[in-house]
């Protein structure tokens, strides 16, 4: 097994003599030959089993991450958490390197950044310190259930929070390109408050060899579904826009049958009928906020722009139409 410093990028020992928080930062593969030799993906994951020989799975976290994710027991640092990624092939060993060195630069408090990103044991795994909370795929379902719609406030709070963290993301190139609702953690800190944090980012190559449908199927921009598709930041637009969409209407897809995927609902009502159709999953919303929606819906990845731009487009016209609240931008 090795291992890289999350500080220096230097080799060091993947154990750490000094034990805490830095020694758990790195990036490690190989085969741990205390633990078994290959672990079950998917639904067969069990309790007591461990990761890397080392971490011990406590309890499933339900529908969170990209993969089926646990609290686990870390005998060298308390209570962590670990997603089961896919296969360790070699194409995936081959990829731990790389992307841990976009990973490990990430700093943000809407990121739930991981301590380790390695393969052991047959699979590709991550750990990341412990986040008290619920994804908003769970937030948006009791919504659902209770048939309550969030007030604009709080969807502005949750989005321009989500924004925030994915900008600073792309600021130091990494891309998230398998975003949902199940990779948006939410803890609830007051009436209509929540801290967020974003996880997974960049991990969606790694469940390649997953045998199930990937939780962001829905959320995947026109262009990730053709052979050639490469992650650029363009994607995260147009996934944060699905996002923000299902946040306002509660609708998990443009029709209640679920047989339109939002790029099909895209490409069928092109140009200006995208906010037209949009504005018809809520009447209250105004309608300059769907064309800005539209906007980051839009079919061409160049014709979205940034991310930036969008949340400071969203910004200006939830002000222009006299329904901004002005903590929607406090930070997290």
């Amino acid at each position: 097994m090795c291992a890289w410093d999350r500080g220096s990028g230097a080799r060091v020992n993947p154990v750490g003599a000094t034990g805490g928080r830095a020694a758990r930062l790195r990036c490690s593969s190989g085969v741990n030959k205390v633990g078994p030799q290959h672990l079950p993906l998917d639904a067969s994951l069990t309790a007591g089993a461990r990761v890397a020989g080392r971490y011990e799975l406590v309890a499933p976290i339900v529908d969170a991450g990209i993969t089926e994710a646990w609290t686990a027991r870390d005998p060298q640092g308390g209570e962590m958490r670990v997603s089961v990624l896919g296969p360790s092939t070699p194409a995936a060993q081959s990829l731990l390197p790389p992307t841990w060195e976009r990973l490990r630069v990430l700093s943000n408090p809407g990121i739930l950044a991981p301590a380790e990103l390695g393969g052991a044991d047959g699979v590709c795994f991550t750990v990341s310190e412990p986040f008290d909370g619920r994804a908003l795929a769970n937030w948006l379902e009791g919504h659902r259930q209770a048939d309550t719609r969030p007030g604009f406030g709080v969807v502005q709070r949750l989005f321009d929070r989500l924004a925030s963290a994915l900008i600073s993301a792309h600021s130091a190139g990494v891309v998230h390109g398998a975003l949902s609702p199940r990779c948006v953690l939410l803890k609830r800190v007051g009436q209509g408050q929540h801290h967020l944090r974003v996880c997974d980012l960049a991990l969606g190559p790694f469940t390649s060899g997953s045998t199930t449908t990937p939780s962001w199927f829905d959320y995947l921009a026109p262009e990730q579904r053709t052979p050639r598709a490469e992650d650029a930041a363009a994607v995260d637009v147009f996934a944060s826009a699905v996002i923000l969409v299902e946040m306002l209407t509660l609708s998990p897809g443009p029709r209640a049958d679920a047989r339109e995927t939002w790029g099909q609902f895209v490409r069928e009502a092109k140009g200006a009928a995208v906010a037209e159709r949009l504005a018809s999953l809520r009447k209250d919303v105004p309608r300059p906020v769907w064309d800005v929606v539209a906007t980051g819906l839009a079919l061409n990845p160049r014709e979205r722009g940034t991310l930036q731009r969008f949340q400071r487009a969203l910004r200006e016209t939830w002000t222009a139409v006299g329904e901004w609240d002005r903590s929607a931008i406090a930070e997290p």
